[in-house]
């Protein structure tokens, strides 16, 4: 039970979180898998570590099929997480959980605009151009613009990629509108 036990777990990735998820109940680990932001193998080493450290606990719960294996907190983990409920701490953990799956949707669609812009620029290409371009391959097609100011440029570039994905995704709702009219 020593002092740096306890920080290194609740400053390594996913520990402070696990702590949190417990709480003054108790867990399963599909229950903290799905709940922290960690792959399945960081929760199980965290879970160790935080057992090694004296603040979690393993308690086997009498089901309807058998046992179940769940986690709680030691009267140690109990007053660290007591602690993390005085300093707000427990929230932050929750909202920096939350802005992180608002960042990941938001990476999501920014790479399907990306993928799409890809495409966009693989049919515009000259035949044979390929989607995962050479720097030769770049260079040919950026031979091809005009010389503009970079903020003109700038203009330029995000309204002809706004027109391109928006002519990809009218390709795709004629395409349904055809489906429809000829499924009447």
């Amino acid at each position: 039970m020593s002092e740096s036990a306890v920080e290194s777990f609740l400053r390594s990735t996913g520990g402070s979180e696990i702590l949190i998820e417990i709480g003054h109940t108790s867990a399963t680990f599909q229950d903290l898998e799905s709940a922290i932001l960690a792959s399945s193998s960081t929760v199980s080493t965290r879970l160790t570590e935080g057992r090694g450290a004296g603040l979690i606990e393993i308690q086997h719960r009498p089901t309807d099929h058998g046992t179940q294996k769940r986690y709680t907190l030691t009267k140690l983990g109990k007053r660290v997480y007591n602690w993390a409920e005085k300093t707000d701490f427990h929230r932050k953990i929750r909202e920096r959980r939350r802005v992180q799956r608002e960042l990941d949707a938001k990476l999501e669609e920014f790479l399907g605009k990306v993928n799409r812009d890809r495409t966009v620029l693989v049919q515009d290409a000259e035949p044979g151009l390929s989607a995962d371009y050479s720097q030769e391959e770049f260079d040919r097609l950026d031979a091809n613009f005009e010389q503009l100011s970079e903020e003109e440029l700038k203009e330029v570039t995000y309204e002809q990629m706004e027109a391109d994905l928006n002519s990809v995704g009218q390709r795709g709702e004629i395409k349904h509108d055809e489906v429809e009219s000829s499924n009447s």
